[in-house]
């Protein structure tokens, strides 16, 4: 009788559902535990209507290795929509053994205390399809991760998004080859470690309001987009790891977030900006990866960090810190960087014991001769450039070791530096009289210029300074007991020139693939990529003279263009099975085509520059407007693509003004067939398509793409006008095959 209530009871305690399958919209409020299988649910218009739905309190859900599909139609990750799982409003539940991709937002955490998510594979959910080519970037590709106090970042979509969520264990996921691998939203407390966040074409992992996370031995590369090796390294604003607004004493260890667009990406926020007070204060990098990175390994701003041991390699900026206060750059290996260390109008900061090899740039520290009079910030906080240390260091191999600008207080000693062209350079009077002593300098050819070398050191201790802080006192994070090593094996390709874009994202190095490597005039180079197996060609259009039809991997082609206006490449592979850049799994030795194709006219487009001034401004003045471009331009070009973004004046010259300017663009186009026409413009364009208005957007707007179905069957004339109304402005003209 007594063992009778006992199994009574433990029934009761620990409610377990033994479930042979699972319905659409169900709601799952007691522990479950599947035995595998494969659901096919389609995703919902709105994130408002999940597929499943998880609540309750100390919940297991295991789902035995099953498998949630979402949108059919795979090769379209653009078009994935909706909510695959929703947790909300429990503590205490797990959820593990599960495979969801095809959705726009795989699994959603709402206001859950102590949740765990594991051996969990999120890869292959939305990613939208870039417009940015090999040759030319669109300026519509660009991120922007600033605001999202109205969950903003849900519009982006990601494997997984926790808000409001306490205590959480993320580990063993995978979330690759989308868009957003895990977002949080005032997360507090969270250990995320041994997992895999990678080859996504926007952020690894990105957090906002989120303080004394631990974020360790994760696998955070190729988060990127922006980047053509060569011809254009934007970044986008991807990263490996971004955390934004008041994100506070969050741990970074044992990471490696390598060939991101940023490896780290750390904004203050936008209440920082606006009142001069917080930041995202007291964050530690420790012992991560944050090489080759098209813009910065690191940047960190108007915060105050903790930056130690870490690898910075062949980045744009090693670190870029502008507006840092009172942080340690310590015992960090940089080498190949454009710029090592920058730091604009940063104060009472300490670069100590770091190794610096064949930087151009070692160190560059300044301050703007005027700082924006809209910013807050500045106004409310002395933001001069003032009060460093850098003692401990080695240098060697640099164009510059240590340029100073309009900075104060540059106490610069203990230093080994060989092997450099120049030793210090000094601007402005401010930046004089610096204290640089006791540093031991060998085949260094030029000591510089406008410096007056303190060399004894009783002297500069007539300068007040920081004391020296270095590591003491602070709690480093030691390797987890089953971590796992996060950093790139010898054996995988490593460097900038293998951030290899495609249409959706980075190439992951598991597929065939075929590629744009060079173009010289007429003459073009396709890289064939892929991991074994061979490939033939079997088709070809709009090129002539291919260099060879059959090889192995890797192997390259030459080819020179022909006639008409669609390039196309089409290979067919056979060999070991692979997953497909769609997450497709194809068997060994069934053929497989991939390919390379393009829409490329032989249009020449005929472009006009005038100025225009607040009298005959478009939008107050439509009829003077139109008198101005019906006068004589200030320059007329000829190209073969209608493709600009202007930070300054067109063209470099000085006679159009940066501001206020507009174009008009005309080609002949013969084609036949049906096309989209895509158009990025900023600010206002108009296109006709033989006389007939086709699109007007005649605003001022951000960059902004509307992409036109046409039909066309013959000659057709295009004729645009645009114009900018001031600041960054941009056009972008391209015929794309309709899918």
């Amino acid at each position: 009788m007594k063992r009778l209530i006992f199994l009574l009871w433990f029934c009761v305690a620990v409610p377990v559902l033994a479930q042979s399958s699972l319905k659409q919209g169900q709601v799952i409020q007691q522990s479950l535990t599947l035995s595998g299988g494969e659901y096919r649910f389609s995703g919902a218009d709105s994130l408002d209507t999940p597929v499943l739905t998880i609540t309750g309190n100390d919940l297991t859900i295991d789902f035995g290795g099953a498998v949630i599909l979402g949108n059919a139609q795979v090769n379209r990750p653009e078009t994935f929509k909706g909510l695959g799982v929703l947790i909300k409003n429990g503590k205490n539940i797990r959820l593990r053994n599960l495979t969801i991709r095809g959705y726009k937002v795989a699994i959603m955490a709402e206001n859950v205390e102590n949740l765990t998510i594991e051996d969990l594979n999120a890869s292959y959910n939305y990613r939208p399809k870039l417009k940015s080519l090999r040759t030319r970037e669109n300026i519509d590709d660009w991120l922007s991760f600033h605001q999202n106090e109205k969950d903003e970042w849900l519009n982006y979509g990601m494997a997984i998004y926790l808000k409001d969520c306490q205590n959480p264990t993320i580990r063993r996921v995978a979330a690759t080859n989308g868009f957003n691998g895990l977002m949080l939203m005032r997360v507090n407390g969270g250990l995320i470690y041994n997992n895999n966040f990678s080859f996504n074409s926007g952020l690894g992992i990105g957090m906002y309001r989120s303080s004394q996370n631990r974020i360790l031995h994760n696998r955070l590369d190729w988060n990127v987009r922006g980047y053509s090796h060569g011809f254009y390294q934007r970044g986008q604003d991807s990263a490996g790891i971004l955390i934004y607004e008041q994100s506070n004493q969050n741990q970074f260890a044992f990471n490696s977030a390598t060939h991101s667009g940023d490896g780290f990406f750390l904004w203050a926020g936008q209440t920082t900006m606006d009142t001069g007070q917080g930041g995202c204060n007291d964050n530690l990098l420790y012992q991560n990866d944050f090489s080759h990175a098209p813009t910065n390994g690191i940047e960190v701003t108007f915060s105050r960090s903790i930056i130690l041991q870490n690898r910075i390699h062949e980045c744009d900026h090693g670190i870029w810190g502008g507006y840092s206060f009172e942080s340690l750059v310590q015992g960090n290996d940089f080498a190949e960087n454009r710029i090592a260390i920058a730091i604009e109008h940063g104060q009472y900061n300490q670069v100590l014991n770091n190794s610096f090899r064949k930087d151009q740039t070692a160190i560059r520290l300044w301050q703007r001769e005027k700082e924006p009079e809209d910013w807050i910030y500045a106004q409310k906080r002395d933001t001069r450039s003032r009060f460093y240390h850098i003692t401990g260091n080695r240098f060697a191999g640099h164009k510059t070791v240590l340029d100073v600008d309009r900075s104060e207080n540059v106490r610069f000693y203990g230093n080994e530096v060989g092997a450099s062209q120049r030793f210090v350079s000094v601007k402005n009077a401010i930046s004089a009289q610096i204290p640089v002593y006791d540093n031991r300098l060998s085949q260094v050819e030029n000591w510089g210029s406008g410096l007056e070398i303190w060399a004894d050191e009783n002297k500069s201790r007539q300068t007040t300074f920081a004391p020296e802080m270095g590591l003491k006192g602070l709690d480093l994070p030691k390797p987890l007991p089953d971590g796992v090593d996060a950093m790139l094996p010898k054996s995988h390709p490593r460097g900038r020139k293998f951030i290899l874009m495609t249409a959706y994202g980075p190439y992951n190095f598991t597929y065939p693939h075929v590629r744009i490597d060079s173009l010289a005039g007429d003459t073009y180079r396709f890289a064939v990529l892929g991991k074994a197996g061979k490939w033939r060609v079997q088709a070809v259009k709009g090129l002539k003279n291919l260099s060879t039809s059959s090889g192995g991997f890797p192997a390259t082609i030459t080819a020179t263009r022909g006639a008409g206006n669609e390039v196309a490449l089409v290979l067919v592979y056979t060999g070991p099975a692979f997953e497909t850049a769609f997450g497709e799994t194809i068997p060994e030795n069934k053929p497989h085509l991939f390919e390379t194709r393009w829409i490329e006219p032989a249009w020449r487009w005929d472009v006009h520059f005038f100025a225009y001034e607040e009298a005959s401004h478009p939008l107050k003045n439509p009829t003077a407007f139109q008198q101005v471009l019906a006068g004589n331009p200030i320059r007329s070009i000829q190209t073969r693509d209608l493709g600009y973004n202007w930070w300054r004046s067109p063209e470099n010259d000085p006679t159009i003004p940066p501001d206020r300017f507009a174009t008009r663009a005309e080609t002949t186009l013969e084609a036949a067939g049906k096309f989209n026409l895509q158009v990025t413009s900023d600010d206002g364009v108009r296109v006709w398509l033989d006389d007939k208005l086709i699109l007007e957007r005649w605003d001022i707007h951000v960059p902004t793409t509307d992409l036109i179905p046409l039909m066309l069957k013959g000659k057709h004339k295009i004729r645009v006008e645009h114009f900018e109304g001031g600041g960054f402005a941009c056009l972008d003209v391209q015929l794309l095959e309709r899918q």
